[in-house]
């Protein structure tokens, strides 16, 4: 866990931290566009607890984490809103 894997659940706070410093929510929402397709790698419909830091990036730890998928839904959710017109809240 400390030998060079990386945390998913940060994306999410890194996503939303981008979009409110540079206000380009396509260019947040493009860090988070990879984890469409792990949703559907280690375990149908969740996000893995941890990545290996060099790519591919390759799932690795437990298969089901909530916080890694809480934050890229979402941080997900939260962009498209606000590219649909919709004040960003919080």
């Amino acid at each position: 866990y400390h030998q060079g894997p990386v945390w998913s659940w940060p994306i999410g706070a890194f996503a939303e931290a981008h979009f409110r410093t540079y206000g380009d929510a396509a260019a947040a929402l493009a860090f988070l566009r990879p984890f469409e397709h792990r949703l559907r790698d280690a375990c149908l419909g969740s996000v893995s607890e941890i990545l290996e830091g060099d790519p591919p990036h390759l799932p690795r730890g437990a298969v089901a984490q909530a916080w890694g998928v809480a934050e890229v839904l979402r941080v997900w959710r939260m962009l498209e809103n606000v590219g649909r017109g919709d004040k960003m809240t919080g």
